[in-house]
């Protein structure tokens, strides 16, 4: 009777180490799956995000040819600068960089961000400079003053601001007045 006692107490020995052994593989198993979606998740995420780059790249090469397309047209066009004492210290690259800024702030509200301007620098007394912008609407005049490498619009509108308001930033009179 003993002997068959024993082989009992065997078989649930094994009945048990056969639980413990389904129960790590199944943890095993879920464990490995879990792994796989977040490796699947993840490379599709990479694979995204590699899309973005390329396509990131190709609009700043579109732009970058637009900007040179631009910047060859404007290199064609005349300076248009009505004070000739100014005009001999003037530089392209000045006036450039006047009709950047102009153009930036002119773009600024909203709606206006295509619309088509025809800037032009009418005077320049380094650090100062006067431009004329011309829209579709009618036009109006800018007052800038470089500050350090950067011109920067003091004032933009079609009434002639006080002298008071621009005394504060130096502009001279002469700025004002054609």
């Amino acid at each position: 009777m003993e002997n068959h006692s024993n082989v009992s107490r065997t078989n649930k020995s094994i009945s048990k180490q056969t639980v413990a052994l389904v129960i790590v593989a199944l943890l095993g198993l879920v464990g490995s799956g879990v792994f796989g979606y977040l490796w699947f998740t993840q490379k599709s995420q990479v694979n995204e995000q590699h899309k973005r780059v390329a396509s990131a790249d190709s609009e700043v090469a579109s732009l970058k040819k637009q900007l040179q397309d631009t910047q060859a047209k404007d290199s064609e066009k005349p300076e248009t600068i009505t004070d000739t004492a100014a005009a001999s210290a003037v530089t392209s690259s000045e006036n450039d960089s006047v009709t950047a800024m102009v153009q930036a702030y002119a773009h600024l509200p909203k709606g206006a961000e295509t619309s088509k301007l025809d800037i032009k620098v009418t005077k320049q007394e380094i650090p100062f400079a006067r431009a004329t912008v011309m829209t579709e609407d009618g036009g109006y005049a800018c007052v800038l003053k470089k500050s350090d490498t950067l011109w920067v619009v003091l004032y933009c509108g079609q009434d002639t601001p006080l002298q008071d308001q621009l005394d504060i930033w130096g502009v001279p009179p002469s700025m004002i007045t054609s």
